[in-house]
């Protein structure tokens, strides 16, 4: 009986079909848009050492604490130790 619906042709082509869905499923990307990648700024020791090329020009950047806005948005920095 389960070796008759193996052998069958329609059984073939309802299998790659579903391994086909199952592989599309397996290889989509999971975000959408901007989503998929995650910007962060780098090290502050890096960012007082070294110079950024920004078009022609280079700029060497100074961290400078501020206090934060009472309104709008403030993107928190993530660090990321793992690299």
């Amino acid at each position: 009986m389960l070796i008759d619906i193996l052998k069958d042709k329609k059984f073939d082509y309802i299998f790659s079909f579903l391994m086909g869905i199952f592989l599309a499923i397996l290889v989509r990307p999971s975000c959408k848009g901007d989503t998929c990648f995650k910007l962060k700024s780098p090290p502050l020791d890096e960012m007082k050492k070294n110079a950024y090329k920004i078009g022609d020009r280079c700029y060497k950047f100074v961290p400078e604490e501020a206090q934060c806005p009472t309104t709008g948005v403030v993107e928190p920095f993530e660090w990321n130790f793992s690299q």
